[in-house]
């Protein structure tokens, strides 16, 4: 049953009232009439704003469905973007990966592949997360895969930023899968948390607390405002050390830079060109949890028929300065996990070099690279005939336990050394001189 408003109730009492106090009445029936119209706007108004969060929900939950649905169906994968420079290189692969922000790898590789080469020759591979859920085990068997399919046997990991934290993850992966790893290079890569700036610490911190909100890291209008932020440098001011000074801009360059920013942002978004939020909390997880010195730790612990890898960190050198890393920390702690490990380490810094934006110094990073060659060639050609030596002479003893040898001679019954040659062609021999800088093995 329809029940009166209080005003109208209130109004029926009031009928009772003497006529000679008339104009009282009136004037508390004004009253009364104009609390029922405020009451009836703002019940109007919280309907409209019901119906309105009501769609809006509706619209939130649609697209994290999606979005979900998007990351289910997305897979890993590999792009090869180039041949070794030699023929005999053609069985190593140079495995770039991309860090926070990056849907791939492919631009990063395209980069930095013209520095790396000429040191540590290979064919070219991006890894491409594509949207997938970030997984060790699924980017590894992906290297394995590719691997097996294009007759490659040993990989060398350049990891960017949060990618060197990823690459580190994949080398207990690869190497229980027989995959030989030469080079590990860390390219500005913070040592877990506590390698970032304070201020990109605070904004983990951030990050940890969106997490909480239900299905944030799957929304669309979220990854919006958090691609413009990441694009902040195309139309903001530059910090110092984020920018060339010729990218210097004026405020109506930075106004329309920012409707720019945005057309592309959202072109991006509708052709999947941009990695999800999900993939970028996974990004920003991947550093938090980043556990370097113990997979560096595993590394050293390589039996020693195995090749130990050498490891190498570039950090960002004057005129320019890593707002994102604190890549001096960073190496020198690296450094540290490699030198307890036996295992060779090499860094220097890039100058001018600029976090954000790596293909703005591919030249730098040339020069810097050119400058280490030698010593990082000879550091993996010494790994590798270290690892070739042992395995002779652990084949040479397993022959001698089973079928006996002449001790004198160093020779087989039948009258060969039975020497095997290496993958290069080369045979190693028995004695090779140790790496100043690497364990005894």
């Amino acid at each position: 049953m329809l029940q009166q408003s209080p005003e109208y109730r209130r109004l029926d009492r009031l009928a009772s009232v003497k006529l000679s106090d008339s104009y009282v009445i009136e004037e508390k029936a004004t009253r009364l009439e104009q609390r029922r119209a405020a009451r009836i706007k703002r019940a109007y108004g919280a309907t409209a704003l019901g119906l309105v969060l009501a769609a809006n929900v509706g619209a939130y939950a649609a697209d994290v469905h999606a979005n979900m649905e998007l990351q289910a169906n997305a897979s890993i994968g590999i792009s090869v973007l180039g041949d070794a420079h030699e023929k005999s290189d053609a069985s190593n692969a140079l495995v770039f990966v991309d860090g926070f922000g990056s849907y791939d790898s492919i631009s990063l590789t395209n980069s930095l592949g013209k520095a790396y080469q000429p040191t540590v020759d290979g064919q070219l591979w991006s890894v491409n997360y594509n949207n997938a859920i970030l997984n060790r085990t699924a980017i590894a068997d992906k290297i394995v895969e590719t691997a097996e399919a294009r007759g490659v046997t040993s990989v060398s990991l350049v990891g960017y930023s949060a990618g060197g934290a990823i690459s580190a993850e994949l080398v207990q992966e690869l190497t229980k899968k027989n995959i030989d790893i030469n080079l590990i290079a860390f390219n500005s890569t913070p040592n877990g948390a506590g390698g970032l700036r304070s201020e990109r610490q605070n904004e983990i911190g951030l990050v940890e607390k969106i997490k909480h909100i239900p299905g944030a890291q799957y929304s669309t209008p979220l990854r919006f405002l958090g691609e413009m932020a990441f694009r902040s440098g195309a139309y903001t001011a530059p910090l110092d050390g984020d920018s060339l000074p010729e990218n210097t801009q004026t405020f109506g360059q930075n106004i329309a830079h920012f409707f720019d920013t945005a057309g592309n942002v959202r072109r991006d978004m509708r052709e999947n060109k941009m990695p999800g939020t999900w993939l970028m909390f996974d990004q920003v997880l991947a550093i938090e949890n980043a556990n370097i010195k113990d997979r560096i730790e595993e590394l050293g612990d390589l039996p020693d028929t195995k090749i130990h890898p050498t490891i190498v960190y570039l950090g960002t050198g004057a005129p320019g300065y890593d707002y994102m890393v604190d890549d001096k920390k960073s190496a020198a702690e690296i450094g540290q996990y490699a030198a307890d490990a036996g295992l060779p380490f090499y860094t220097a810094e890039v100058p001018g070099a600029i976090h954000s934006r790596p293909d703005l110094t591919v030249d730098a990073y040339v020069k810097t690279l050119t400058s280490m060659q030698d010593s990082i060639q000879d550091s993996i050609d010494e790994q590798r005939g270290i690892a070739y030596a042992n395995q002779l002479a652990e084949r040479y003893a397993t022959h001698d336990a089973h079928n006996g040898t002449n001790a004198e001679s160093g020779t087989y019954p039948d009258g060969g050394d039975h020497a095997a040659a290496a993958p290069d062609g080369s045979v190693p021999q028995p004695e090779a001189t140790a790496n100043p800088n690497a364990a005894d093995r």
